[in-house]
């Protein structure tokens, strides 16, 4: 394999984190103008449209069996009421605070994944989440 290929996953979360940090910012903006939730409908919409464009483009398939539809109930957690939750919090505190609490977030995962799934934390993961709560 090419070392391209073992890169691309890497650039592409490094991306994902990029999108994250300007999408805060520019919410926090338009939050000094729009109301949260009107702010969350133009972004779930504006998501939902080009993702459906991707699906098209791509001409996948979609067939909604029980499971997918289990699946997109997920949407209501995430980014449903986490965006909500999010949007409302960031409307009232400043994006360096948010961006703070949103760092809680991985370790926070991980946690719940080692409570309800009962999944190993090995030491190669524990000292850095160790870090990054120490960290934030």
């Amino acid at each position: 394999m090419s070392r391209h290929v073992h890169h691309r996953p890497t650039l592409m979360l490094i991306a994902a984190s990029a999108c994250w940090g300007v999408g805060t910012v520019i919410s926090k903006y338009a939050l000094a103008t729009v109301e949260p939730f009107f702010l969350l409908s133009i972004q779930l919409l504006t998501s939902t449209v080009f993702l459906a464009t991707v699906i098209r483009v791509r001409r996948v398939r979609i067939t909604w069996t029980p499971e997918l539809r289990g699946l997109g109930a997920l949407g209501v957690l995430n980014p449903g009421l986490a965006y909500a939750l999010g949007l409302l919090g960031l409307s009232s505190i400043n994006a360096s605070t948010s961006v703070l609490i949103w760092a809680a977030e991985p370790v926070l995962i991980v946690l719940l994944a080692w409570l309800v799934l009962r999944e190993h934390i090995p030491i190669a993961l524990g000292v850095p989440l160790a870090l990054a709560v120490t960290g934030v």
